[in-house]
């Protein structure tokens, strides 16, 4: 498994049972986002997928996790071999990570005001993602952040919320 140093930025790989604590991020591609090779060469740095990548690293800081796990960039997509291993162990993954972070990056700031974030939860088209349901259920804690990285509630927190979401 390949995880991101959440202080140097580093992309490491470890091998089975020797895999330290780490945290995950769900979220919904965009345009821009950054490969594992880009991520490594420095390349893309002013796109909004390594803006997301450094934000998370950020947040997951802040909450003192110095490892975390990002499809975009701690998988080698041009390696049919290690998207075939990923596709597969994935589940494992978010249920092995301490903490899964869903970022909504069509939630607004919670300056906007608690009900429009909530309205924007129900509306997020995170809901509309193929790997959505084994996010939600594999992790023990999944976290609903905005697209300013603010936390909004955790899955049992907000568990009456989503029984209303509108996709």
């Amino acid at each position: 498994m390949r995880l991101l140093n959440t202080k140097t930025y580093e992309l490491k790989d470890f091998l089975e049972g020797q895999v330290p604590d780490y945290v995950i991020l769900s979220h919904r591609w965009a345009d821009n986002e950054v490969t594992s090779k880009e991520f490594r060469k420095g390349a893309n740095t002013d796109s909004s997928g390594y803006r997301k990548i450094i934000n998370f690293c950020v947040f997951a800081r802040s909450r003192v996790r110095d490892w975390v796990w990002i499809d975009t960039c701690c998988i080698d997509k041009s390696s049919s071999a290690e998207v075939s291993e990923a596709v597969n162990s994935v589940y494992n993954w978010y249920a092995s990570s301490r903490e899964c972070y869903a970022y909504l990056a069509d939630v607004p700031a919670l300056v906007h005001g608690r009900e429009r974030v909530l309205t924007g939860l129900r509306q997020s088209d995170w809901f509309t993602r193929g790997w959505t349901l084994q996010e939600l259920l594999a992790p023990a804690n999944v976290v609903f952040l905005t697209r300013d990285f603010e936390i909004i509630g955790s899955k049992w927190t907000l568990a009456h919320e989503s029984t209303y979401i509108d996709g």
